[in-house]
């Protein structure tokens, strides 16, 4: 039901066990006229350190960027989590002002080599609250 964006495609969303895995942390789906745009979460490393993720539809649209945003600015400073961490790809210069502006620091000035599951490089952003 999610029509991600094209530059989310390394996320292996269609892996067996990925939705699931997902779920098993705090998660939230926004949902407008029956259409899936954004699933988000954080996932559990251990008591006070979390991993935030986020799958968007490419018909997100402008209102419902807005929304998640206000809501994961919410979220993260509300959720009781100390440290929050995030991946993001060197490549998408989208992810990197959003995360950027949700308060997130990049710790490494390279990108992590051969990170995600597909072996794309990515950044390691944290949110310490």
């Amino acid at each position: 039901m999610l029509d991600l964006q094209d530059k989310q495609n390394h996320a292996n969303v269609c892996a067996a066990g990925y939705s699931e895995y997902l779920e098993s942390g705090i998660s939230y789906t926004g949902i407008k006229n029956n259409s899936v745009l954004w699933c988000a979460g954080i996932l559990p490393m251990w008591e006070g350190r979390g991993h935030a993720w986020a799958l968007i539809s490419k018909h997100v649209g402008h209102g419902g960027m807005i929304y998640l945003t206000r809501f994961c600015e919410s979220f993260f400073t509300n959720c009781g989590i100390n440290r929050i961490e995030a991946h993001v790809s060197p490549e998408f210069n989208e992810a990197i002002r959003w995360i950027e502006l949700l308060k997130f620091k990049r710790e490494t000035p390279e990108p992590m080599r051969k990170f995600s599951p597909t072996g794309e490089d990515m950044f390691l952003y944290a949110r310490v609250n």
